[in-house]
């Protein structure tokens, strides 16, 4: 008994000798791997945060690409700057009424890697957003004007409803002149999900979804004098929110209730009463006002350049002046 007691004992001081440098392998392993863990933790939060700085700073950037790259540029840079990461001016590009990208790479220090001679690791990030003209978009009011009113005049776009057909005469002394179609003042039907005829109101409060994809749209006759409700509605909205930079089209934006989106089609030339036409595109028009005396009608505005959500066109490039963009990241 006394000779296995001894056996045992001495079996297992050498059997726990080679356990301890298992378990030493083990933890150096052990602590290799959660080294690797924490430091690849941190290049990723970083590289994360990094390409949200980014994004939102070229998608914010992209709003002043209608204006000029410099302010395109100034804007990325600021909101880039509030996110956490200094843009240089040589890690921001863009071109007017095109695009914006941002490209930084930014030294993390390492932790554990340091062991391993790995002081440091670079993480770079892009970023790249694009303009370009909406080829679907929603909140877009059944009015139609011909794209030969983009661009505008000087004096801006009265949209004129008459009670008779101009001469061509006459239409040379009213440039500005969107419809001149007896008992059609550019109404377009819209229709709800149910195939429900929407209400002129309802419609120039809300808008609806139009694409250069659909199906021709159908003019709606009707005098424009019955958009003065809704039109002093939009104009009252911006008044109570106090948006004081909505009584100048020099300053209004898309946050301006009295900023309407309105579909742009080639030509009112033969279009009478209910008619087809088809989408060429979309304008923000800026509303000051409108005049119902006398015999012509008009809602008199201008057609502003502005940005707005919805899907774009796919080629990148000069586009003409005053239509509505739509910017998404392309990278």
């Amino acid at each position: 008994m006394k000779r296995i007691l001894i056996k045992a004992l001495t079996n297992f001081r050498e059997e726990s000798g080679g356990a301890l440098v298992l378990v030493a392998i083990s933890m150096v392993a052990l602590l290799g791997f959660t080294a690797i863990v924490i430091d690849a933790g941190r290049l990723f939060i970083t590289k994360s945060q990094l390409q949200n700085a980014l994004d939102a700073g070229v998608l914010g950037g992209a709003q002043g690409l209608l204006v000029s790259t410099a302010h395109a540029e100034s804007i990325a840079i600021e909101i880039a700057d509030k996110n956490g990461y200094v843009l240089e001016n040589s890690e921001v590009k863009a071109e007017t009424k095109q695009y914006i990208e941002a490209k930084k790479t930014v030294t993390v220090p390492m932790t554990f890697a340091k062991i391993i001679n790995i002081p440091t690791a670079s993480v770079t990030a892009k970023a790249k957003a694009i303009v370009a003209p909406l080829k679907k978009a929603r909140g877009i009011a059944p009015i139609a004007i011909s794209k030969d009113l983009i661009p505008e005049g000087p004096d801006g776009t009265n949209l004129l409803c008459t009670k008779e057909i101009l001469t061509d005469e006459e239409k040379q002394n009213q440039p500005n002149s969107g419809q001149h179609s007896p008992g059609n003042c550019g109404f377009l039907s819209l229709t709800g999900a149910e195939g429900e005829q929407i209400n002129l109101k309802e419609a120039l409060l809300n808008g609806g979804t139009y694409s250069t994809d659909d199906e021709p749209l159908t003019t709606k006759p009707g005098g424009i004098t019955q958009a003065k409700g809704p039109i002093d509605e939009l104009i009252k909205m911006d008044e109570s929110a106090g948006r004081t930079h909505c009584e100048d089209y020099t300053t209004a934006d898309n946050s301006c209730k009295r900023v309407i989106y309105v579909v742009v089609i080639d030509s009112w030339d033969g279009i009478n009463g209910t008619k087809q036409v088809d989408v060429v595109g979309f304008a923000a028009y800026w509303i000051e006002g409108y005049d119902f005396t006398g015999q012509d009608k008009y809602l008199k505005g201008r057609i502003i350049d502005t940005i707005s959500p919805g899907e774009i066109e796919e080629m990148i490039g000069e586009w003409d002046d005053n239509l509505l963009y739509g910017v998404t990241l392309s990278e």
